[in-house]
């Protein structure tokens, strides 16, 4: 069963024409309204003329022309009567025209990165300064600079305090050893084109405190002293500093004298005698201050004894002095042992009167030793009278004998004596003899030996 289409009238196919050929056309050509029944005639179809595509511009490429929008179609009027006449067919649609291409856009043209700007840079920017104080070291970095060989320059301004150097990436500022008042001095530095500058602002030292006044000082010389009562004077130094006030000087208690009460100087002169010892005071003062000096009076001691009389010595040396040498010539048995002979002796006088003086005590004092009763050595007799450098020293005593034979003979019986005689450590030699009537053995003989360093 065919689907047969109800009549149209001619309007009708017309615009249904119209409506095909307008969607097959879609953006090319349009469809006129028709007024009348009658078929209008078809027209030839026709290319659209294609212009050439302009040269677009660099930077505004060419926009594709928008399709046209198709007209509504009028919807179909209701024919009367039906038409017979089968409809015309459309008539064919134009071909579409080629596709407008949009030549690509040329590539943008980069430009060189532009080259790194020279830095210049200066450390530390400001600071404070002391006149007269620490120096201070500035540092300057010039980077991105294209001359390696690129050189800095320094300047002062007020040209205030001095630069290590006018040139090199860093200097050292000392600063001037015064200053007036605050002072801001601009450090300056330039190179490839550029500088920087630091200010520096310089102080006046700090003025130091006034130091304190100075205090006075007494001192007195000297300090203590020992004098005898009735001797020499002593002077007395006192010494104020600082001030110039007056010293006065005074004695406690009030013993002996002093040349002056005033003044940086006295004289003190001890009393002529004081029954003991006494400690006097002496004191200066001056200036809220004062000092003192102790001095210690003794007695003055009693008056020397007179001089002894002189010696009166009334052996015969050198008949003494013979006897012996004749026994040392000899050579001698003292005892068990035998000596030989042995070298004279010398006469010495200080021996011969330590040993006159022992047999003198002796014979006054009635006692018979080599000792004196006080514990006096033969060596403290000898030194006493100047014997006092010998190497060896030796001492016979002898009481009762009457004669210098007698005696030599009793010495040379006596081991002990006999040794001494026979010595030949002895050069020198002295002998003293003194009759006391009334004493126990009335006659008493000291002989002494000796050698000298």
């Amino acid at each position: 069963m065919k689907n047969t289409p109800a009549p149209h009238s001619t309007l009708e196919l017309l615009r249904k024409s119209c409506v095909l050929t307008a969607l097959l056309s879609f953006g090319l050509m349009g469809c006129g309204a028709v007024s009348t029944l009658e078929t209008p005639p078809v027209p030839k179809p026709v290319a659209a003329p294609v212009s050439p595509a302009p040269q677009p511009a660099p930077a505004q490429p060419e926009t594709p022309a928008q399709p046209e929008t198709p007209a509504k179609p009028t919807p179909p009027a209701a024919d009367p009567q039906p038409n017979p006449t089968p409809p015309t067919p459309p008539d064919p649609a134009p071909p579409a025209p080629p596709p407008v291409t949009t030549p690509p856009a040329p590539p943008t043209p980069v430009s060189p990165a532009p080259l790194p700007q020279p830095v210049l840079n200066l450390t530390p920017s400001n600071l404070t300064l002391t006149a007269g104080g620490s120096s201070q070291v500035f540092e300057a970095t010039l980077t991105n600079s294209t001359n390696s060989n690129e050189v800095l320059s320094w300047s002062l301004t007020p040209n205030v305090g001095k630069l290590s150097s006018s040139t090199g990436s860093n200097v050292t500022y000392s600063p001037p050893s015064s200053v007036a008042a605050p002072t801001t001095v601009t450090l300056r530095v330039t190179g490839a084109g550029l500088e920087q500058t630091a200010q520096i602002v310089l102080n006046p030292a700090p003025t130091p405190p006034a130091p304190p006044a100075p205090q006075p000082t007494l001192s007195l010389t000297p300090l203590s002293i020992t004098l005898i009562a009735g001797g020499s004077s002593q002077g007395f130094q006192a010494s104020l500093k600082n001030s110039s006030a007056a010293l006065t000087w005074s004695l406690t208690p009030n013993v002996g004298s002093l040349s002056s009460s005033t003044g940086n100087s006295v004289t003190y002169t001890p009393p002529s005698s004081v029954n003991v010892q006494t400690t006097v005071t002496l004191k200066v003062a001056g200036a809220g201050l004062e000092q003192t000096s102790q001095i210690v009076l003794n007695p003055a001691p009693p008056p020397p004894p007179p001089p002894p009389p002189p010696i009166i010595i009334v052996n015969d040396a050198q008949k003494m002095l013979a006897a012996i040498n004749a026994v040392r010539a000899q050579g001698q048995t003292c005892g068990t042992t035998s000596y030989p002979a042995v070298p004279a002796l010398t006469w010495n006088t200080k021996l011969e009167t330590a040993a006159y003086l022992h047999s003198k005590d002796m014979a006054e004092r009635n006692y018979f030793a080599h000792d004196t009763p006080e514990g006096v050595s033969p060596w403290d007799r000898m030194k006493a009278q100047g014997y006092s450098s010998f190497s060896a020293a030796g001492e016979n005593i002898a009481a009762g004998q009457p004669t210098l034979e007698a005696v030599i003979k009793g010495w040379v019986n006596s081991p002990g004596h006999c040794q001494n005689l026979m010595s030949a450590s002895f050069t020198e030699v002295g002998m003293g003899r003194f009759d006391k009537a009334g004493s126990t053995y009335g006659v008493y003989w000291t002989q002494d030996f000796g050698k000298p360093l």
